[in-house]
């Protein structure tokens, strides 16, 4: 409309002077036509590519950078040569120390650069004396974290049949600084015809207690842990009136996040078992526990592994091996769906029984 005025009333010098002095440079510099430059946080890459963006974190090997035209993408560290942020970022130094700054270099594979915004000192370290880029406030000891997921299988036949079937099992951890706490259950419980046909049970917890720097022999980063691991199941229809074990444990945490997770520990029990039928034993038994997790399609679809197991090696070499193998789908809400195999093997079951037991199930869930 301006325009349209302008161009029919500037035949006129009157009209031509107030368009040229006036509206024009109005027009012209005013908010309508301004182009400000957007705040961003800038990568420079080793291979001369520059993004611009958001710094979210850095943990383990990578960085997690929120772009306007992908969302939140993944970056291998190693190719990242500077970040320059707008506003100031936390590092984590040896899990201990946090310094300020806007502005890091990595200037090899061993060492990094990083202005010190409290300072203005440029600061030379080791590369993995980094463990993290903004971390997340409980492992700054502000605050909890605490996560969890249940999940329930019913089944409920009549006709031809009458089976009643419900399983439930479910996990919750809770973490603060250098430690974590974790809890695991199943239950299990089966019926055909008014005659019940499976009720077992297992239930287990931990505490994990990542060393500090100091004792990690020269690896800087949280990934080895030391801690306590209970146990106890039964199995009515194997013979299994109760089994309980305890004992300590050495961990590493290879890697830890939304996309990949992967822990294992290896542990020293004092197994005690009753039995219906059999004899009452116990006995010392090495264990292992691997907690496998990862994102086939980021948000879509996940594959996890976990086992779990003990060798009784005064108690004839006995084996005892679970484990659970299954895909999940978020859905909405923190809902999941999955299905997974679940398979059980002892060695030397009591007479009459099978050394192995598998099961497969379709589950619904919740995350938090």
């Amino acid at each position: 409309m301006v325009m349209t005025i302008c161009s029919f009333s500037a035949e006129t010098g009157f009209w031509r002077t107030v368009c040229s002095r006036l509206v024009l440079p109005v027009l012209f510099s005013g908010p309508f036509f301004s182009a400000a430059p957007a705040v961003a946080d800038v990568l420079c890459m080793q291979n001369g590519d520059r993004l611009t963006g958001q710094v979210v974190s850095r943990s383990s090997d990578s960085l997690q950078f929120k772009t306007s035209y992908a969302g939140i993408i993944t970056i291998k560290w190693e190719q990242i040569k500077t970040v320059t942020t707008d506003e100031s970022m936390n590092l984590q130094i040896a899990n201990e120390q946090i310094i300020r700054t806007k502005s890091l270099e990595n200037l090899d594979d061993t060492s990094l650069l990083i202005v010190d915004e409290e300072s203005g000192q440029n600061i030379q370290m080791e590369q993995d004396l980094l463990t993290a880029i903004n971390p997340q406030p409980w492992i700054l000891g502000e605050g909890y974290l605490f996560t969890g997921r249940l999940n329930f299988s019913l089944k409920y036949e009549r006709g031809n049949n009458e089976v009643d079937e419900m399983d439930s099992d479910g996990e919750a951890e809770l973490r603060w600084k250098q430690h974590r706490f974790n809890a695991q259950y199943s239950f299990e419980n089966d019926r055909k015809y008014e005659r019940e046909t499976k009720n077992k049970w297992k239930a287990g917890a931990g505490y994990d207690f990542f060393l500090p720097d100091s004792w990690q022999w020269g690896l800087r980063t949280m990934k080895r842990y030391v801690g306590l691991t209970v146990l106890a199941e039964s199995n009515e229809f194997a013979e299994l009136t109760l089994r309980t074990g305890a004992g300590p444990h050495v961990g590493y945490q290879f890697y830890e996040g939304h996309a990949l997770n992967l822990k294992s520990w290896m542990a020293f029990f004092r197994i005690a078992e009753e039995y219906k039928n059999a004899d009452d034993q116990e006995y010392w038994a090495p264990g292992w526990l691997i907690d496998f997790d990862i994102f086939l399609i980021t948000d879509i679809l996940q594959l996890y592994h976990r086992q779990t197991g003990f060798w009784g090696y005064d108690a004839g070499s006995r084996l005892v091996w679970i484990s659970w193998t299954g895909f999940r789908v978020p859905l909405w809400g923190g809902f999941v769906a999955s299905t997974e195999l679940e398979y059980e093997y002892d060695s030397d079951p009591p007479v009459g029984v099978d050394e192995t037991d598998i099961t497969t199930r379709l589950k619904l869930g919740y995350s938090w």
